[in-house]
């Protein structure tokens, strides 16, 4: 695996992919800031829209799903909350993996890192599929 471009085959495939990527999130209906959430698997890539005071609610998106896929949600959800949409940690995504989420308990483990690293402590959470 080569670290500078997983979970792309090559950084020509990760560019042409981002680039992509980067379209269809200008889609996004609301302004939006964005963030790398540290864990031990990787930079975690997060969208954040909505009234910093207001309750915090987290979006998964399902398997193979970026935090774009929150877009059709995201303008009616944060007109209550403060939404903070992910991308997945091994996923082709804009997050940057260090290794591999093998099992459940990984994913619960980096979800768990994820959300101490963007300091939330109270939170609503919802996902879909394999976000759910």
């Amino acid at each position: 695996m080569n670290d500078n471009v997983h979970p792309f085959r090559s950084p020509s495939t990760r560019d042409a992919y981002l680039s992509r990527y980067d379209e269809q999130a200008k889609r996004w209906s609301i302004p939006l800031e964005t963030r790398l959430a540290t864990t031990s698997y990787g930079d975690t890539f997060v969208r954040i829209n909505g009234p910093s005071g207001a309750p915090s609610l987290v979006l998964v998106p399902g398997d193979e799903e970026t935090s774009s896929a929150c877009s059709l949600v995201v303008e009616a959800l944060s007109a209550d909350y403060n939404i903070f949409c992910l991308d997945h940690i091994n996923d082709l995504d804009r997050s940057v993996p260090k290794r591999p989420v093998k099992r459940h308990s990984d994913f619960v483990e980096w979800l768990d890192e994820v959300l101490t690293a963007l300091g939330l402590n109270r939170f609503h959470l919802m996902g879909h599929s394999y976000g759910g």
